[in-house]
């Protein structure tokens, strides 16, 4: 069984100390404060009990973990971070990437099925949480990268995660 902190996906993002959230404090970008912002926002109004705890969790699941074939996943890829937790995270992740990604890479029918999947599986509250963690995880990500990464990211947080944890703090 789990302990509390780890069945709570934002424990980290609730640590004082956490290196991402210091990062992007101290960026020279509005931007980017404003997103850890709000995105912290929504952390602290998370009630950590919603977590799933026992399912299965790739911690970096997108497209490019994916083979597939035809309209099919056949593997997925780059387990190293995998660990127990709530695989709504793993859904959610996705439907970020497919997102952001340019137009043409993904047939639109694949980003409105996931899209589907995650409106119709993941509660909103959960969702909130959800895309609020990965907004830090990767504009910390960015951070650490480049400024086009950076950006590239940032845009997409505005454009995707936004709009699904923006009803939970207003």
């Amino acid at each position: 069984m789990p302990s509390a902190e780890q069945a709570d996906v934002l424990a980290p993002l609730r640590a004082p100390e956490n290196a991402d959230c210091k990062a992007l404090r101290r960026s020279d970008c509005a931007d980017v404060r404003s997103a850890l912002d709000e995105a912290l926002e929504v952390v602290a109004a998370t009630d950590p009990t919603i977590f799933r705890t026992n399912d299965v969790v790739h911690h970096d699941f997108h497209h490019r973990n994916l083979l597939v074939h035809s309209d099919t996943v056949v593997a997925v890829f780059d387990w190293e971070g995998a660990r127990a937790g709530d695989s709504r995270l793993d859904l959610c992740t996705l439907g970020f990437w497919l997102s952001v990604q340019s137009d043409g890479m993904f047939d639109p029918a694949a980003r409105d099925l996931v899209d589907n999947a995650i409106t119709e599986s993941v509660e909103p509250r959960v969702r909130a949480a959800m895309t609020a963690h990965i907004a830090v995880g990767l504009m910390g990500f960015g951070l650490r990268s480049d400024a086009t990464t950076l950006g590239y990211i940032l845009s997409g947080v505005r454009r995707w995660c936004r709009p699904r944890w923006l009803p939970a703090i207003t």
